[in-house]
């Protein structure tokens, strides 16, 4: 167990400071900034700069700072080691699935629940990536995970008070060598 905090997605050597670990457990922020200052309030805890993460580009799907943690994570880890992480359900379960197997890791759900999208958490990047293409996010309009809508529908429900949720997921991977 490391005793406080280090990073394994900044691009240092410094940050390594170990040989190999067992584990790497994880819930970082899945949703790119969009103009929002990631200095003011608690932003850094929803947003992340994309342009910071070359690796976020396989995917698109708002997951930059998870594919550069999962890649990341090779150089640390053990062998046998895994990654855990908790995610948003946003990009579907297939498509995080499918990240952590791009990666070289053999994935695992843990767990899964149906939660309230974050109020605050503006996801106009998200409704973007559809309008350009990208798959279509998953939320839901009620908490049992039946109603499905897109980016875009959840944004006009945010933006209207209306509830909103989305899955969430901890997903084990393990490594594949």
């Amino acid at each position: 167990i490391l005793d406080g905090a280090w990073d394994l997605v900044t691009n240092t050597t410094e940050s390594c400071v170990l040989d190999s670990v067992d584990y790497v457990v994880a819930c970082i922020p899945q949703v790119p900034a969009n103009g929002h200052s990631l200095g003011e309030g608690d932003n850094l805890a929803h947003y992340y700069d994309p342009n910071h993460y070359p690796e976020a580009r396989r995917h698109v799907l708002g997951l930059g700072l998870n594919e550069a943690l999962l890649e990341r994570a090779h150089r640390v880890l053990r062998p046998d080691g895994r990654v855990v992480l908790n995610l948003g359900g946003r990009p579907g379960l297939s498509r995080l699935l499918e990240m952590f197997c791009d990666y070289g890791y053999a994935p695992r759900v843990v767990h899964e629940e149906v939660i309230p999208q974050h109020a605050e958490t503006s996801l106009v990047a998200l409704a973007r990536m559809e309008a350009s293409g990208a798959a279509h996010f998953e939320f839901f309009t009620d908490p049992e995970g039946r109603e499905r809508v897109n980016a875009e529908v959840a944004e006009t429900r945010r933006l209207a008070g209306q509830p909103l949720y989305h899955k969430i997921y901890v997903i084990e991977g393990m490594l594949m060598r």
